[in-house]
């Protein structure tokens, strides 16, 4: 939560036009780069998560333009219903590499201490999923960010355990670049039954040192301007979409949880 409180000062603004606003912040000796998106989609939270949670339909969404874009997702291991760990491939334009990472989301229940939903992603790898559990808790719980308020364990599965189970961890292919994502999320705050406040912050390396920072600010507002544009849209049209509307229907128990929860949420307001 700390990321999304804080006032720090931003590079530049690189949007702030039709209720959006886009920021870019570079990391002092370092090659992270800070974007910050805030928004508002006028629908419920309920659609909203819904969208978020649907991680391999992002590439049906998610925009893509001169080359650039999400190319593939794949779910490889889910945690539990709001954990997961995924591998996403994308699309940069010739003549340079394609991209990929993997990630691992959970979500995070705020509503009773300050009226939120919290999604988490950052990018991890073999290293780091090779760490015993208590390495990996004490990690997550250093930083406000990545804490969890759940009773249960906030545990990723170790590399051994995955092979048990017939789970296999991408391996770094030559023609990718793996990126790594320090920290993210969407943290969103249901304002009513019609609308959402949207906040987007992810702290990255893309591994593009050579580009000149005017090119990667282009193509950020760009990016990051579409992806809340479409990610509005298509929570607005959700209780229209026959695919998403299967996924509810498929994953019941996930879905029912969610209204129930946000039910009682709603009541005790």
């Amino acid at each position: 939560m700390e990321k999304f409180n804080s006032e720090e000062c931003w590079d530049r603004v690189l949007n702030n036009k039709n209720g959006t606003k886009i920021m870019f912040k570079k990391n002092p000796g370092s090659s992270l780069f800070t974007v910050r998106v805030d928004g508002l989609i006028e629908t419920n939270i309920f659609n909203v998560l819904a969208v978020l949670l649907e991680i391999d339909l992002y590439k049906t969404w998610v925009p893509s333009a001169f080359g650039a874009g999400l190319k593939d997702v794949h779910v490889f291991k889910d945690i539990d219903r709001f954990k997961k760990l995924a591998h996403f491939i994308c699309n940069v334009p010739f003549p340079f590499s394609d991209r990929d990472v993997i990630v691992y989301g959970y979500g995070i229940d705020l509503l009773e201490e300050s009226n939120k939903v919290l999604a988490v992603v950052r990018s991890i790898d073999k290293d780091f999923l090779s760490n015993n559990n208590d390495d990996i808790n004490s990690e997550m719980n250093n930083d406000q960010l990545f804490s969890d308020n759940d009773d249960d364990d906030d545990v990723i599965p170790t590399i051994e355990n995955l092979i048990k189970e017939g789970i296999e961890i991408p391996e770094e292919i030559s023609k990718y670049v793996r990126v790594d994502i320090k920290e993210g999320g969407f943290l969103l705050n249901p304002i009513d039954e019609n609308r959402t406040e949207i906040s987007c912050i992810v702290t990255a390396d893309p591994k593009m040192s050579y580009i000149p920072s005017y090119l990667i600010n282009l193509g950020l507002k760009f990016a990051a301007n579409y992806a809340i544009q479409t990610l509005k849209s298509t929570s607005i049209k959700i209780s229209n979409d026959e695919i998403y509307q299967q996924r509810m229907r498929e994953r019941s128990d996930v879905y029912e949880y969610l209204r129930k929860r946000l039910a009682e949420y709603n009541r005790s307001k």
